[in-house]
């Protein structure tokens, strides 16, 4: 299992697949999807339990949450080759669900949607510059120069400011 793709999936389609009628723009998510993401997650719940449905709620509540996605890194990161029944029902789901996502043009811009999280440190100056597309940006910088932060197109966002 693509512990990045389930990553992607779950910080992107989980927050929508919540309820019914999410959209994005004025588009909605398939039900097909939504189903699949909720069989997904009750599989987590089923080989990992409790902890493993907190691990994706926390995530949906927090889709940039690095402490998040670690946590459910760590627990499902090592099911490469799944060694029972219920670790291989849940790569199964897991396929199905990718299906899924990738017939759905609204889930698979949620999954794409470009996020930038840099954390920086350095002696000198920092520039970043000609970022395209992205819908989130989280910068952490510690440099003893100067930071420039420059040409800048973020993916159908109004001009936020500084």
């Amino acid at each position: 299992m693509d512990i990045g793709t389930v990553l992607a999936i779950v910080s992107g389609v989980g927050p929508l697949a919540k309820s019914v009628g999410e959209t994005v723009g004025v588009e909605v998510i398939k039900e097909v999807t939504k189903d699949g993401y909720r069989t997904f997650k009750d599989g987590i719940g089923k080989v990992f339990g409790s902890r493993g449905t907190k691990a994706i709620v926390r995530l949906e509540e927090q889709p940039e949450s690095a402490e998040a996605k670690q946590v459910l890194t760590a627990m499902i990161g090592d099911l490469r080759e799944p060694s029972d029944a219920d670790e291989r029902q849940l790569e199964s789901l897991f396929r199905d669900l990718r299906r899924l996502v990738n017939d759905d043009l609204v889930a698979r811009r949620a999954v794409e949607a470009a996020r930038i999280r840099l954390d920086v440190e350095s002696s000198g100056h920092v520039t970043i510059e000609g970022v395209r597309g992205a819908t989130s940006i989280d910068v952490k910088s510690r440099s003893s120069g100067n930071f420039d932060f420059r040409d800048v197109d973020m993916k159908g966002g109004q001009d936020g400011g500084n």
